[in-house]
């Protein structure tokens, strides 16, 4: 595997993965970091395998990338819902475009849009990224 070097973005939390370019070493990569951060070189496999939740990536302080459950659960919420809403918005089209009703339809995907109950953990991203493919890469 290649190595890569990791730190936290200076505006956030948020991880920063940098791979150097073919020929460019580590040391001049890094020259690139912002002055004042602390930056690790690890493994690429290392790294989480699930890079769907890159945005929910945390550095610890031994240098090693975790994965926030509260962000990557707020992260699944949040692409679940866009792939509700992108479905509902395609009934309504496909209802306009083609008559028909599709009102039984819309009311099944806007029922499950607003079910406060609905669990939304990443123990569900496989089926989320199954049901709504390209929502989640």
């Amino acid at each position: 595997m290649s190595k890569v070097i990791i730190f936290t973005n200076p505006e956030g939390e948020n991880v920063c993965v940098m791979a150097p370019a073919p020929g460019v070493s580590i040391e001049r990569a890094a020259a690139d970091i912002p002055d004042g951060i602390t930056w690790h070189v690890v493994d690429s496999s290392a790294l989480p395998a699930e890079d769907s939740l890159f945005n929910a990536w945390r550095l610890d302080a031994a240098g090693g990338v975790t994965v926030n459950r509260e962000r990557a659960e707020q992260l699944v919420s949040e692409a679940r819902d866009a792939a509700l809403k992108q479905k509902i918005r395609d009934a309504k089209l496909d209802e306009l475009a083609f008559g028909g009703s599709k009102q039984a339809e819309i009311a099944q995907l806007m029922a499950q849009l607003n079910d406060p109950l609905a669990a939304k953990t990443v123990a569900q991203l496989d089926e989320i990224k199954r049901q709504y493919p390209g929502v989640i890469r």
